[in-house]
Protein backbone atom coordinates (compact mmCIF):
# COMPACT_ATOMS: atom_id res chain seq x y z
CA UNK A 1 0.00 0.00 0.00
CA UNK A 2 0.97 3.41 -0.71
CA UNK A 3 0.11 6.69 0.90
CA UNK A 4 0.30 10.28 -0.75
CA UNK A 5 -0.30 13.26 -0.14
CA UNK A 6 -3.10 16.26 -1.62
CA UNK A 7 -1.59 19.28 -2.62
CA UNK A 8 -3.71 22.56 -1.73
CA UNK A 9 -5.20 22.44 -5.45
CA UNK A 10 -6.18 18.52 -4.70
CA UNK A 11 -3.92 17.10 -6.97
CA UNK A 12 -2.35 13.78 -6.38
CA UNK A 13 1.00 12.24 -7.64
CA UNK A 14 0.92 8.55 -8.06
CA UNK A 15 4.51 6.73 -7.28
CA UNK A 16 6.54 6.15 -9.88
CA UNK A 17 6.03 2.09 -9.40
CA UNK A 18 2.03 2.42 -9.79
CA UNK A 19 2.41 4.48 -13.07
CA UNK A 20 4.88 1.65 -14.63
CA UNK A 21 2.37 -1.08 -13.86
CA UNK A 22 -0.06 0.56 -15.05
CA UNK A 23 1.75 2.53 -17.64
CA UNK A 24 0.22 5.82 -17.10
CA UNK A 25 2.40 8.87 -18.30
CA UNK A 26 1.42 11.95 -18.46
CA UNK A 27 -2.06 12.40 -19.90
CA UNK A 28 -3.66 9.56 -19.19
CA UNK A 29 -7.16 9.62 -17.72
CA UNK A 30 -7.84 8.27 -14.75
CA UNK A 31 -11.46 7.15 -13.82
CA UNK A 32 -12.66 8.53 -10.30
CA UNK A 33 -15.29 6.90 -8.38
CA UNK A 34 -16.64 7.18 -4.31
CA UNK A 35 -17.21 3.83 -2.68
CA UNK A 36 -18.24 4.28 0.47
CA UNK A 37 -16.03 6.74 2.05
CA UNK A 38 -13.12 5.53 -0.59
CA UNK A 39 -11.88 6.65 -3.52
CA UNK A 40 -11.70 4.37 -6.24
CA UNK A 41 -9.18 4.78 -9.33
CA UNK A 42 -8.92 3.33 -12.67
CA UNK A 43 -7.50 3.82 -15.67
CA UNK A 44 -9.53 4.83 -18.92
CA UNK A 45 -8.09 3.21 -21.90
CA UNK A 46 -8.85 4.77 -25.40
CA UNK A 47 -9.84 2.66 -27.77
CA UNK A 48 -8.31 3.09 -30.95
CA UNK A 49 -10.02 5.77 -33.30
CA UNK A 50 -9.40 3.62 -36.59
CA UNK A 51 -10.54 0.70 -35.27
CA UNK A 52 -13.80 2.99 -33.88
CA UNK A 53 -14.53 4.46 -36.63
CA UNK A 54 -14.06 1.40 -39.05
CA UNK A 55 -16.90 -0.94 -36.86
CA UNK A 56 -19.17 2.59 -36.75
CA UNK A 57 -19.13 2.30 -40.41
CA UNK A 58 -19.78 -1.14 -40.81
CA UNK A 59 -22.53 -1.23 -39.27
CA UNK A 60 -24.31 1.42 -40.49
CA UNK A 61 -23.13 1.25 -44.26
CA UNK A 62 -22.25 -1.69 -46.74
CA UNK A 63 -19.51 -1.29 -48.24
CA UNK A 64 -16.72 0.40 -45.64
CA UNK A 65 -13.27 0.36 -45.43
CA UNK A 66 -10.86 2.41 -43.00
CA UNK A 67 -10.61 5.64 -45.29
CA UNK A 68 -14.01 5.93 -46.08
CA UNK A 69 -14.31 6.25 -42.58
CA UNK A 70 -11.65 8.63 -41.82
CA UNK A 71 -13.67 10.56 -45.19
CA UNK A 72 -16.57 10.06 -42.97
CA UNK A 73 -15.68 11.26 -39.34
CA UNK A 74 -13.08 14.00 -40.75
CA UNK A 75 -16.70 15.99 -40.93
CA UNK A 76 -18.08 14.99 -38.00
CA UNK A 77 -17.16 18.28 -35.16
CA UNK A 78 -14.50 17.13 -32.27
CA UNK A 79 -17.53 18.50 -29.88
CA UNK A 80 -19.67 14.51 -31.23
CA UNK A 81 -16.52 12.87 -31.10
CA UNK A 82 -16.28 13.40 -26.99
CA UNK A 83 -20.12 13.02 -26.76
CA UNK A 84 -19.91 9.59 -28.56
CA UNK A 85 -16.83 8.89 -25.99
CA UNK A 86 -19.07 9.35 -23.22
CA UNK A 87 -22.03 7.88 -24.25
CA UNK A 88 -20.11 4.59 -24.72
CA UNK A 89 -18.08 4.85 -21.25
CA UNK A 90 -21.85 5.35 -19.99
CA UNK A 91 -22.71 1.69 -21.70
Amino acid sequence: MHRIKMTSKGQLTLPKQIREKLRLRAGSYLEVRIRGTELVLRPVREENDSEVLLEYCRQNAREADLDKARRIMSRVPAAMHERVRRLREEG
